[in-house]
């Protein structure tokens, strides 16, 4: 392996568990603000909000500049949408004190999730509303609990596991019941519907590597300069939100340049200097303008990665689909144009 990426996966490796709430606070502040907004509004000055506060910051060992926390190791929480509230609340002791990986927080922040941002979210959160929505439609079904029914269940399920995923070692009984319930109680389709936010979201990469999010703003604006004597209050909002949200994937390109010209000021090596320079150079024009190179591409690509995590809020999998044909062209390309060589672009 090469001693770059070596000192990287080390220190990836040897990182913490820790939780970080910048998230959940900016996006809590912001839906306080927003109350009786249309969603696409609220959803796009929360993502405004956390684009213009999040901690940006680079690693020693990165070529690629975006992180999505202000960890080396933490994931965002999805406060919004509701599916890890109930452990927060009430596994957060199990979490910080469990004997393998235990997570860590700061006793300020750890005060504040519990105090301040998961109790406004209380009977606000996207979990609830679709339970309620589930219940006014009739949809809602309690799971069988007949002999007959607790064998076929038995034959297809490792409950086992499933006791085990929803209630971790060290759980206070109260809990594991309570998490048993929140997996079997209003999800009908038991196999496809456990969790709300189970991710597995490919982002449009083609349209952000042909245009940039200059063009997809533009393409809005257009929509709705033409539209605006016919769409309706949904339509409008929705497409400002797409306006505000490009911008927003601007301020983060900028943002992630300013870490990086940081990181070069305090950098001990010219070459490492320059390396820095070089991405901040290429984070001010992308993701906004399209990539005209390989390495933009790759970095164009993180960025808008980086931002539907901070916008969508599960730490679940947004994948990077077909990334051997978005990227090939651009590779392709700088090779014969002698840019890049098959080393510099697998390193």
């Amino acid at each position: 392996m090469d001693p770059r990426a070596e000192l990287y996966k080390r220190r990836l490796g040897d990182a913490p568990y820790e939780i970080c709430i910048e998230r959940a606070r900016l996006v809590t502040g912001a839906y306080r603000r927003t109350e009786g907004q249309p969603p696409a509004t609220r959803a796009a000055k929360a993502f405004e909000q956390i684009v213009r506060h999040v901690t940006c910051s680079v690693l020693p060992e990165e070529r690629i500049a975006g992180n999505r926390t202000s960890k080396v190791l933490g994931t965002v929480l999805p406060v919004e949408r509701g599916d890890v509230n109930v452990i927060l609340e009430l596994e957060l002791d199990a979490l910080l004190a469990r004997p393998e990986r235990p997570f860590h927080i700061e006793p300020e922040d750890r005060r504040e999730l519990v105090r301040e941002i998961l109790p406004w979210w209380r009977g606000r959160t996207l979990r609830e509303r679709k339970n309620a929505l589930l219940r006014r439609a009739g949809l809602v079904t309690l799971p069988a609990l007949g002999p007959r029914a607790l064998i076929e269940r038995r034959r297809a399920l490792d409950l086992g596991r499933l006791g085990r995923v929803v209630t971790p070692p060290g759980a206070r009984p109260i809990a594991a019941l309570r998490g048993l319930w929140g997996v079997l109680h209003n999800n009908p389709g038991l196999a496809t519907n456990v969790f709300d936010v189970q991710g597995h979201l490919i982002l449009g990469h083609c349209n952000v590597l042909r245009k940039g999010f200059r063009g997809i703003r533009e393409e809005a604006g257009r929509r709705l300069a033409e539209g605006r004597a016919t769409l309706d209050s949904e339509g409008r909002a929705f497409l400002d939100a797409v306006i505000r949200s490009t911008e927003a994937m601007r301020e983060l390109g900028h943002r992630m340049a300013e870490a990086c010209v940081r990181a070069a000021s305090a950098a001990p090596e010219p070459g490492r200097r320059r390396e820095l320079l070089d991405m901040a150079a290429r984070c001010r024009h992308l993701p906004w303008e399209p990539p005209e190179s390989f390495v933009e591409a790759v970095q164009a690509l993180w960025l808008t990665q980086e931002g539907g995590l901070l916008a969508y809020g599960s730490p679940a999998i947004l994948a990077a689909g077909r990334l051997d044909q978005h990227l090939v062209p651009y590779y392709l390309e700088d090779l014969r144009a002698g840019r890049i060589t098959e080393g510099e672009a697998s390193g």
